[in-house]
């Protein structure tokens, strides 16, 4: 091994070249350049694209694009491709939702219109937080109407009648004006469509389950939507119509008290039942009478219901307004 006197400089090897120096390699003249150099221009020339503002040079972006490896270029597809299916899926639900607030608004339930307008809202984006809801008390001003005037006035009955239990509450004015149309029409009798105005349930189970009424729909790439909601009476949650206890509140609610909507299906459902199912169909006029005699009817008898307040005629007929021409009388 040779070694080095102090102060001699070393002898350059062979196989070092300086910067600049070009040299013949397999028959072509090449010139050793400074690779630290070199990247740094290479940057400084990146820099001078205009990254900063987010309008990148669409030439150099493919270029970039074309050096992705295989499997980079495929995940980055399918992550797009599924950020489109979301926001396509978010679309479709809040168009669903934009449907049931229109429906609520014919309706007249503009309170419940108001609720599919912030889950709308929620969905496409706006970051609202959620609604904390306590239990509060009736205005004093609602209960008096309710207590007065109200379908509370007439309490629910349950009647046994040909081996089964028929539970009953009274029908709201809508559902008694549906009955007399039908009956007008010639598509029912009176005790049929009375019946079927008040029936609430079967054998202690309510009546959209008796008639496998569906409260929630699947649709594809939304999961099940709810179809029937009520509202909370304590807090004013928005819950699904067979909802018995609170989510909100824990406030307790009847399963018989349903949202107008499913009451006229209801409705509809056992008239229809009725009129194509039911054996003893002449004789309803006996379930009829039961029902009569153990719940008031919200016209027939509103003099002694209402007549306090509203100082109704002793001579004012009720039975006009919702026995149809033609119509069966019962027993008052």
């Amino acid at each position: 091994m040779s070694t080095q006197k102090t102060g001699t400089k070393p002898t350059p090897q062979k196989d070092e070249i300086a910067i600049g120096e070009e040299i013949e390699v397999a028959g072509r003249k090449m010139k050793r350049i400074n690779m630290q150099e070199t990247a740094n221009e290479a940057f400084a020339g990146f820099a001078g694209q205009s990254f900063g503002d987010g309008a990148a040079d669409p030439q150099v972006k493919q270029q970039a694009d074309e050096l992705l490896p295989e499997f980079l270029k495929k995940k980055e597809q399918e992550v797009q491709q599924n950020a489109a299916v979301v926001e396509q899926e978010k679309i479709e639900m809040a168009a669903h939702l934009s449907d049931r607030a229109r429906e609520a608004r014919k309706r007249g339930d503009d309170r419940l219109a108001l609720e599919l307008q912030d889950a709308m809202a929620d969905i496409l984006g706006s970051n609202r937080p959620k609604r904390i809801r306590q239990k509060r008390e009736v205005h004093p001003a609602l209960a008096k109407l309710r207590r007065n005037l109200g379908l509370s006035k007439i309490r629910p009955a349950t009647i046994e009648w040909a081996d089964s239990k028929w539970h009953f509450a009274p029908a709201p004015p809508i559902i008694d004006n549906w009955a007399v149309t039908v009956q007008e029409q010639g598509m029912g009798s009176w005790a049929a469509l009375k019946v079927a105005a008040n029936l609430v349930g079967i054998d202690d189970t309510p009546l959209y389950h008796v008639f496998g009424i569906e409260l929630e729909a699947q649709y594809d790439n939304l999961g099940p939507q709810t179809l029937y909601n009520k509202f909370c009476d304590a807090c004013g949650e928005v819950v699904r119509a067979d909802v018995i206890t609170c989510p909100s509140c824990s406030n307790l609610m009847d399963p018989y008290n349903m949202p107008l909507d499913l009451r006229i299906e209801c409705a509809q459902k056992a008239h229809r039942f009725f009129i194509e199912e039911f054996g003893p169909y002449e004789d309803m006029m006996q379930l009829y009478t039961l029902m009569r005699d153990a719940m008031p009817d919200r016209v027939r008898d509103r003099e002694a219901l209402y007549g306090p307040f509203l100082h109704i005629s002793p001579t004012s007929s009720a039975e006009t307004i919702t026995t149809p021409s033609g119509g069966e009388q019962s027993p008052g």
